[in-house]
Protein backbone atom coordinates (compact mmCIF):
# COMPACT_ATOMS: atom_id res chain seq x y z
CA UNK A 1 0.00 0.00 0.00
CA UNK A 2 1.52 3.10 -1.02
CA UNK A 3 1.20 6.03 1.13
CA UNK A 4 0.52 9.81 0.27
CA UNK A 5 -0.34 8.15 -3.30
CA UNK A 6 -2.20 11.79 -4.11
CA UNK A 7 0.55 14.11 -3.66
CA UNK A 8 2.95 12.23 -5.12
CA UNK A 9 3.79 13.18 -9.07
CA UNK A 10 5.01 10.87 -11.47
CA UNK A 11 3.70 8.08 -9.74
CA UNK A 12 4.08 5.74 -12.86
CA UNK A 13 7.60 6.38 -13.53
CA UNK A 14 8.53 6.03 -9.42
CA UNK A 15 6.73 2.56 -9.43
CA UNK A 16 8.81 0.82 -12.38
CA UNK A 17 11.64 2.32 -10.43
CA UNK A 18 10.51 0.69 -7.13
CA UNK A 19 10.16 -2.93 -9.57
CA UNK A 20 14.05 -2.26 -10.57
CA UNK A 21 14.88 -2.12 -6.99
CA UNK A 22 13.20 -5.14 -5.50
CA UNK A 23 14.81 -6.88 -8.59
CA UNK A 24 18.20 -5.61 -7.60
CA UNK A 25 17.80 -6.79 -4.23
CA UNK A 26 16.66 -9.98 -5.17
CA UNK A 27 19.56 -10.35 -7.22
CA UNK A 28 21.98 -9.49 -4.21
CA UNK A 29 20.57 -11.45 -1.96
CA UNK A 30 21.17 -14.36 -3.83
CA UNK A 31 24.91 -13.36 -4.21
CA UNK A 32 25.00 -12.61 -0.73
CA UNK A 33 23.84 -16.59 -0.25
CA UNK A 34 26.33 -17.49 -2.99
CA UNK A 35 28.91 -15.94 -0.88
CA UNK A 36 28.07 -16.87 2.53
CA UNK A 37 28.21 -20.24 1.25
CA UNK A 38 31.91 -19.58 -0.13
CA UNK A 39 32.74 -18.36 3.14
CA UNK A 40 31.99 -21.14 5.28
CA UNK A 41 34.16 -23.59 2.94
CA UNK A 42 37.15 -21.24 3.44
CA UNK A 43 39.48 -21.57 6.32
CA UNK A 44 42.45 -18.86 7.45
CA UNK A 45 42.12 -15.54 8.73
CA UNK A 46 42.82 -14.13 5.24
CA UNK A 47 39.69 -15.61 3.65
CA UNK A 48 37.65 -14.13 6.90
CA UNK A 49 38.54 -10.90 6.19
CA UNK A 50 38.07 -11.12 2.07
CA UNK A 51 34.47 -12.41 3.33
CA UNK A 52 34.16 -10.00 6.26
CA UNK A 53 34.93 -6.48 3.63
CA UNK A 54 32.08 -8.30 0.81
CA UNK A 55 29.67 -8.01 3.35
CA UNK A 56 30.35 -4.79 4.72
CA UNK A 57 30.47 -3.55 0.31
CA UNK A 58 26.96 -5.04 0.67
CA UNK A 59 25.83 -2.98 3.80
CA UNK A 60 27.46 -0.03 2.36
CA UNK A 61 25.16 -0.65 -1.09
CA UNK A 62 22.21 0.25 1.09
CA UNK A 63 21.10 -3.80 0.74
CA UNK A 64 19.95 -5.14 4.30
CA UNK A 65 18.52 -8.54 4.22
CA UNK A 66 16.43 -8.44 7.85
CA UNK A 67 15.36 -5.42 7.50
CA UNK A 68 13.83 -4.45 4.05
CA UNK A 69 10.84 -4.51 4.65
CA UNK A 70 10.79 -3.90 8.23
CA UNK A 71 9.04 -5.88 10.85
CA UNK A 72 5.54 -4.76 10.14
CA UNK A 73 5.96 -5.71 6.56
CA UNK A 74 6.56 -2.03 4.71
CA UNK A 75 9.24 -1.05 2.19
CA UNK A 76 10.62 2.39 2.53
CA UNK A 77 12.51 4.41 -0.12
CA UNK A 78 13.51 8.16 -0.98
CA UNK A 79 12.98 9.65 -4.26
CA UNK A 80 13.74 12.83 -6.19
CA UNK A 81 10.72 15.22 -6.81
CA UNK A 82 12.83 16.29 -10.09
CA UNK A 83 14.01 15.09 -13.46
CA UNK A 84 14.02 11.12 -12.98
CA UNK A 85 12.18 11.00 -10.02
CA UNK A 86 15.57 8.32 -9.11
CA UNK A 87 14.10 6.01 -6.12
CA UNK A 88 16.59 4.69 -3.80
CA UNK A 89 15.51 1.66 -0.79
CA UNK A 90 16.53 2.48 2.38
CA UNK A 91 16.72 0.18 5.55
CA UNK A 92 14.92 2.71 8.29
CA UNK A 93 16.81 0.33 11.19
CA UNK A 94 20.54 1.62 9.75
CA UNK A 95 19.05 5.10 8.60
CA UNK A 96 15.54 6.96 9.13
CA UNK A 97 14.95 9.89 7.40
CA UNK A 98 15.96 10.29 3.78
CA UNK A 99 18.68 12.09 2.40
CA UNK A 100 18.34 16.08 1.62
CA UNK A 101 16.44 16.71 -1.99
CA UNK A 102 14.50 13.75 -1.48
CA UNK A 103 10.94 12.16 -0.27
CA UNK A 104 9.71 9.73 1.65
CA UNK A 105 7.94 6.89 0.14
CA UNK A 106 6.50 3.75 1.94
CA UNK A 107 4.65 0.63 0.34
CA UNK A 108 3.55 -3.10 1.08
CA UNK A 109 2.86 -5.89 -0.96
CA UNK A 110 -0.16 -6.77 1.69
CA UNK A 111 -3.45 -3.84 0.97
CA UNK A 112 -6.18 -2.87 3.82
CA UNK A 113 -8.72 -5.16 4.93
CA UNK A 114 -11.57 -4.70 2.56
CA UNK A 115 -15.14 -3.72 3.43
CA UNK A 116 -17.93 -5.74 4.91
CA UNK A 117 -21.48 -5.86 3.53
CA UNK A 118 -23.76 -5.75 6.26
CA UNK A 119 -27.15 -5.85 3.68
CA UNK A 120 -30.04 -3.17 4.77
CA UNK A 121 -29.22 -1.07 7.47
CA UNK A 122 -30.87 -1.73 10.37
CA UNK A 123 -31.68 0.69 13.91
CA UNK A 124 -30.92 -2.50 16.07
CA UNK A 125 -27.33 -3.07 14.51
CA UNK A 126 -24.59 -2.14 15.78
CA UNK A 127 -21.78 -1.35 12.94
CA UNK A 128 -18.08 -1.58 12.73
CA UNK A 129 -15.62 0.64 10.29
CA UNK A 130 -15.54 -0.65 7.20
CA UNK A 131 -19.05 -2.48 7.45
CA UNK A 132 -21.20 -1.11 4.84
CA UNK A 133 -24.85 -0.69 4.19
CA UNK A 134 -27.56 -0.27 1.58
CA UNK A 135 -30.18 2.61 2.77
CA UNK A 136 -32.75 4.51 0.78
CA UNK A 137 -31.27 2.99 -2.74
CA UNK A 138 -27.64 3.86 -1.77
CA UNK A 139 -24.77 1.97 -0.31
CA UNK A 140 -22.60 3.29 2.83
CA UNK A 141 -19.33 2.11 4.72
CA UNK A 142 -18.49 3.03 8.18
CA UNK A 143 -16.18 5.06 9.45
CA UNK A 144 -16.91 5.07 12.73
CA UNK A 145 -18.51 2.89 15.18
CA UNK A 146 -22.29 3.47 15.43
CA UNK A 147 -25.83 1.96 16.56
CA UNK A 148 -28.91 3.70 15.67
CA UNK A 149 -27.18 6.21 13.60
CA UNK A 150 -28.93 6.41 9.83
CA UNK A 151 -26.62 7.21 7.20
CA UNK A 152 -26.24 10.60 5.54
CA UNK A 153 -24.36 12.87 3.79
CA UNK A 154 -23.90 14.64 6.82
CA UNK A 155 -23.67 12.40 8.99
CA UNK A 156 -19.62 11.97 10.01
CA UNK A 157 -20.18 7.85 10.93
CA UNK A 158 -20.56 7.36 7.11
CA UNK A 159 -19.48 7.63 3.70
CA UNK A 160 -21.27 7.06 0.57
CA UNK A 161 -19.76 4.42 -1.74
CA UNK A 162 -22.87 4.47 -4.18
CA UNK A 163 -25.47 7.10 -4.86
CA UNK A 164 -29.09 5.98 -5.97
CA UNK A 165 -29.52 6.28 -9.23
CA UNK A 166 -32.54 7.86 -11.20
CA UNK A 167 -35.39 6.17 -11.51
CA UNK A 168 -35.41 4.71 -14.90
CA UNK A 169 -38.10 5.10 -17.90
CA UNK A 170 -41.54 2.95 -17.69
CA UNK A 171 -40.92 -0.71 -19.41
CA UNK A 172 -43.15 -2.15 -22.03
CA UNK A 173 -46.10 -4.00 -20.51
CA UNK A 174 -45.99 -7.40 -20.27
CA UNK A 175 -48.23 -9.49 -22.09
CA UNK A 176 -51.85 -10.48 -20.88
CA UNK A 177 -51.71 -13.50 -17.85
CA UNK A 178 -54.08 -16.40 -17.84
CA UNK A 179 -57.40 -16.03 -15.38
CA UNK A 180 -56.79 -16.73 -12.33
CA UNK A 181 -58.55 -18.80 -10.19
CA UNK A 182 -62.47 -17.65 -8.81
CA UNK A 183 -61.95 -16.32 -4.98
CA UNK A 184 -64.04 -17.70 -2.28
CA UNK A 185 -67.24 -15.38 -1.86
CA UNK A 186 -67.02 -12.63 0.47
CA UNK A 187 -68.95 -12.05 4.12
CA UNK A 188 -72.21 -10.02 3.62
CA UNK A 189 -72.03 -6.92 3.53
CA UNK A 190 -73.29 -4.45 6.42
CA UNK A 191 -76.81 -3.70 6.17
CA UNK A 192 -77.28 0.22 4.69
CA UNK A 193 -79.23 2.72 6.25
CA UNK A 194 -83.39 2.44 5.70
CA UNK A 195 -84.52 4.75 3.41
CA UNK A 196 -86.17 7.65 3.69
CA UNK A 197 -90.35 7.05 3.83
CA UNK A 198 -92.34 8.04 0.54
CA UNK A 199 -94.99 10.49 -0.01
CA UNK A 200 -98.24 9.55 0.93
CA UNK A 201 -100.60 8.23 -1.77
CA UNK A 202 -103.72 9.23 -2.54
CA UNK A 203 -106.80 7.78 -1.05
CA UNK A 204 -108.46 5.09 -2.95
CA UNK A 205 -112.00 4.55 -3.97
CA UNK A 206 -114.40 3.08 -1.46
CA UNK A 207 -114.74 -0.80 -1.37
CA UNK A 208 -117.87 -2.76 -0.95
CA UNK A 209 -118.33 -4.31 2.46
CA UNK A 210 -117.56 -7.14 2.85
CA UNK A 211 -118.84 -10.69 3.58
CA UNK A 212 -117.06 -12.11 6.90
CA UNK A 213 -118.30 -15.57 7.89
CA UNK A 214 -121.20 -15.39 5.26
CA UNK A 215 -122.66 -16.40 2.28
CA UNK A 216 -125.00 -15.33 -0.32
CA UNK A 217 -128.11 -17.59 -0.29
CA UNK A 218 -129.60 -17.45 -4.07
CA UNK A 219 -133.27 -19.33 -3.88
CA UNK A 220 -133.38 -19.52 -8.10
CA UNK A 221 -136.79 -20.78 -7.92
CA UNK A 222 -139.85 -19.02 -6.19
CA UNK A 223 -140.56 -19.35 -2.66
CA UNK A 224 -144.14 -19.09 -1.99
CA UNK A 225 -145.47 -18.07 1.26
CA UNK A 226 -148.02 -20.33 3.24
CA UNK A 227 -151.14 -19.80 4.94
CA UNK A 228 -150.83 -16.76 7.77
CA UNK A 229 -148.65 -17.29 11.06
CA UNK A 230 -146.34 -19.61 9.55
CA UNK A 231 -142.75 -17.80 8.92
CA UNK A 232 -141.04 -19.44 5.74
CA UNK A 233 -137.01 -19.92 5.19
CA UNK A 234 -135.94 -18.01 3.05
CA UNK A 235 -131.68 -17.80 3.18
CA UNK A 236 -128.99 -18.15 5.45
CA UNK A 237 -125.80 -17.40 6.31
CA UNK A 238 -123.14 -19.58 6.91
CA UNK A 239 -121.63 -20.97 10.38
CA UNK A 240 -120.02 -17.60 12.46
CA UNK A 241 -117.50 -16.88 14.95
CA UNK A 242 -118.69 -15.93 18.50
CA UNK A 243 -118.95 -11.68 17.40
CA UNK A 244 -120.67 -8.81 16.78
CA UNK A 245 -122.34 -8.79 13.16
CA UNK A 246 -124.41 -6.14 10.81
CA UNK A 247 -126.73 -8.24 8.64
CA UNK A 248 -128.20 -7.73 5.67
CA UNK A 249 -130.59 -9.62 3.24
CA UNK A 250 -132.42 -8.11 0.17
CA UNK A 251 -135.28 -10.08 -2.22
CA UNK A 252 -137.96 -9.04 -4.35
CA UNK A 253 -141.16 -10.05 -3.36
CA UNK A 254 -144.69 -10.26 -4.92
CA UNK A 255 -147.11 -10.23 -1.87
CA UNK A 256 -151.23 -11.13 -1.61
CA UNK A 257 -153.60 -8.41 -1.13
CA UNK A 258 -152.80 -8.73 2.28
CA UNK A 259 -149.05 -8.12 2.21
CA UNK A 260 -146.26 -10.38 4.08
CA UNK A 261 -143.20 -9.63 6.35
CA UNK A 262 -140.03 -10.56 6.04
CA UNK A 263 -137.18 -10.57 9.56
CA UNK A 264 -133.87 -11.63 10.20
CA UNK A 265 -133.39 -14.32 13.32
CA UNK A 266 -130.32 -15.79 15.08
CA UNK A 267 -130.02 -18.80 14.74
CA UNK A 268 -130.24 -19.55 18.72
CA UNK A 269 -133.76 -19.97 20.08
CA UNK A 270 -136.19 -17.17 20.11
CA UNK A 271 -133.41 -14.54 18.44
CA UNK A 272 -135.21 -12.74 16.06
CA UNK A 273 -134.81 -9.95 14.41
CA UNK A 274 -136.36 -6.62 13.26
CA UNK A 275 -139.21 -7.24 11.26
CA UNK A 276 -140.11 -5.72 7.11
CA UNK A 277 -143.65 -5.54 6.48
CA UNK A 278 -145.15 -4.87 3.05
CA UNK A 279 -148.35 -4.24 1.97
CA UNK A 280 -148.67 -3.44 -1.25
CA UNK A 281 -150.16 -6.12 -3.01
CA UNK A 282 -149.42 -5.56 -6.69
CA UNK A 283 -146.53 -5.76 -8.84
CA UNK A 284 -142.69 -6.64 -7.53
CA UNK A 285 -141.27 -4.99 -4.89
CA UNK A 286 -137.96 -5.12 -3.90
CA UNK A 287 -136.63 -5.46 -0.06
CA UNK A 288 -134.35 -4.89 2.30
CA UNK A 289 -133.71 -6.40 5.90
CA UNK A 290 -130.86 -4.67 7.71
CA UNK A 291 -130.27 -5.93 11.12
CA UNK A 292 -126.90 -6.52 14.07
CA UNK A 293 -126.43 -9.59 15.84
CA UNK A 294 -124.45 -10.34 18.63
CA UNK A 295 -123.56 -14.46 18.25
CA UNK A 296 -122.54 -17.02 20.25
CA UNK A 297 -120.23 -19.81 19.03
CA UNK A 298 -121.02 -20.93 15.74
CA UNK A 299 -124.51 -19.79 15.05
CA UNK A 300 -125.57 -17.88 12.09
CA UNK A 301 -128.66 -15.69 10.73
CA UNK A 302 -131.81 -16.57 8.94
CA UNK A 303 -134.06 -14.56 6.69
CA UNK A 304 -137.54 -15.89 7.28
CA UNK A 305 -140.91 -14.38 5.43
CA UNK A 306 -144.22 -14.93 6.28
CA UNK A 307 -147.39 -14.21 4.20
CA UNK A 308 -150.15 -11.73 6.05
CA UNK A 309 -153.36 -13.71 5.17
CA UNK A 310 -154.26 -17.45 4.04
CA UNK A 311 -153.07 -16.69 0.68
CA UNK A 312 -149.96 -18.94 -0.61
CA UNK A 313 -150.23 -16.66 -3.71
CA UNK A 314 -147.55 -14.50 -1.90
CA UNK A 315 -143.87 -15.07 -3.25
CA UNK A 316 -140.27 -14.23 -3.01
CA UNK A 317 -137.98 -14.10 -5.90
CA UNK A 318 -134.20 -13.84 -5.56
CA UNK A 319 -133.38 -13.78 -2.13
CA UNK A 320 -129.58 -13.24 -0.63
CA UNK A 321 -127.55 -12.67 2.35
CA UNK A 322 -124.30 -11.29 3.70
CA UNK A 323 -122.67 -10.26 7.20
CA UNK A 324 -120.11 -7.98 7.93
CA UNK A 325 -118.43 -8.31 11.49
CA UNK A 326 -117.64 -5.35 13.62
CA UNK A 327 -116.39 -7.29 16.87
CA UNK A 328 -115.32 -10.38 18.14
CA UNK A 329 -115.65 -12.53 20.89
CA UNK A 330 -114.90 -15.23 22.67
CA UNK A 331 -115.16 -18.79 21.53
CA UNK A 332 -116.90 -21.06 23.63
CA UNK A 333 -118.13 -24.03 21.90
CA UNK A 334 -116.69 -26.78 19.55
CA UNK A 335 -118.88 -27.50 16.65
CA UNK A 336 -122.10 -25.71 15.07
CA UNK A 337 -125.70 -26.57 15.75
CA UNK A 338 -127.91 -27.96 12.64
CA UNK A 339 -129.84 -25.13 10.78
CA UNK A 340 -133.48 -25.13 10.90
CA UNK A 341 -135.71 -25.19 8.19
CA UNK A 342 -138.37 -23.07 9.74
CA UNK A 343 -139.27 -21.05 12.41
CA UNK A 344 -142.43 -20.20 14.74
CA UNK A 345 -144.51 -17.52 14.06
CA UNK A 346 -142.95 -14.07 15.49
Amino acid sequence: MVSNEKDQPGMAELWAVVQEQRTRIGELETRAGGRRRALRRLRGGRVAVVAASAIMALVVSGVAFASIPDSTGVIHGCYTATGTHALQVIDTAVKSTCPSGTTSLTWNQKGAPGLTWRGAWSSTTSYKISDAVAYQGSSWIARATNLNSPPSTSNPAWNLLSQKGATGTTGAPGPQGSKGATGPQGPPGNTGPAGATGATGPQGPQGPNGVVNGYADVNVNTVGMGSSGTYVYVASTDFMAAGKYIVTATLTAAPDNNGLQCALADSSAGAIGRVQTLTDGTGYVPLAVTDSFTLADFHYVVLYCESLANDPASQVFDASISAVQVSSLEQTTGKPPAKPLARPHL
